[in-house]
């Protein structure tokens, strides 16, 4: 209520006579250019049309060798328009352009024909329109406050709508940080990989593992 109360005084104000406001005119003056600091970049957008969705894949490989292999999937990052999220011990992630994620996946199981799999899919299109359409609405309500402090002629009344605009940037800058992140995940694919040092069986272990491999090839021969 005090705000509203307010921004009447704004406007009942802004409706004085001009030859009150010329007399004022040089002893208050409000710079609107400062409410609009850090909500010009650019909100990279998706194609209204299109779907945003997220894939990722989680490997795990085991190898006799993991510092090499640890080094060919960074290697495959650039190899599919990516690039390296991060590497520790046993683990490797990166992201790769989406379009290119299946051969990415495919290139790195031939690291391990046992390698475990799995693919996982999040449709955040909803989320993505929904934060859009918040986006739109906070910056239209920041251009209402922006032409409602050119015509303050009241210092405190000004100054409340300073704080409203600086409150409104700060959501504005939220909401584009939020959309360029769904965005930028669905164009670029994650794929994490854990990497197993191999344990070597002795001569009784490689007699089971010839059994589980010539069971598995009768369950998927049939």
């Amino acid at each position: 209520m005090k705000f509203f109360k307010l921004l009447v005084a704004v406007m009942f104000f802004a409706g004085c006579s001009t030859s009150a406001s010329n007399q004022r005119g040089t002893d208050v003056a409000f710079n609107t250019d400062s409410n609009k600091v850090a909500v010009e970049s650019e909100v990279d957008a998706i194609p209204s049309s299109g779907r945003v969705i997220l894939f990722n894949a989680n490997i795990t490989i085991e190898t006799d060798d993991t510092d090499a292999l640890s080094s060919r999937i960074t290697s495959l990052a650039a190899t599919y328009g990516g690039y390296v999220v991060s590497t520790s011990s046993g683990l490797v992630v990166i992201r790769v352009q989406a379009d290119k994620f299946d051969s990415a996946v495919e290139e790195i199981k031939k690291s391990d024909e046992d390698a475990e799999v799995r693919i996982f899919s999040e449709d955040v299109t909803g989320t993505f329109r929904d934060t859009q359409i918040r986006l739109d609405n906070k910056i239209k309500a920041r251009d209402r406050y922006l032409e409602l402090l050119k015509r303050a002629e009241n210092v405190p009344a000004a100054l409340e709508v300073e704080r409203e605009l600086e409150r409104l940037n700060v959501e504005i800058e939220e909401l584009k940080g939020q959309i360029n992140r769904l965005s930028h995940l669905a164009r670029y694919s994650t794929i994490s990989v854990r990497i197993e040092e191999e344990v070597k069986p002795g001569p009784l272990g490689y007699l089971f593992y010839g059994t589980y491999r010539v069971v598995k090839w009768l369950f998927i021969r049939n």
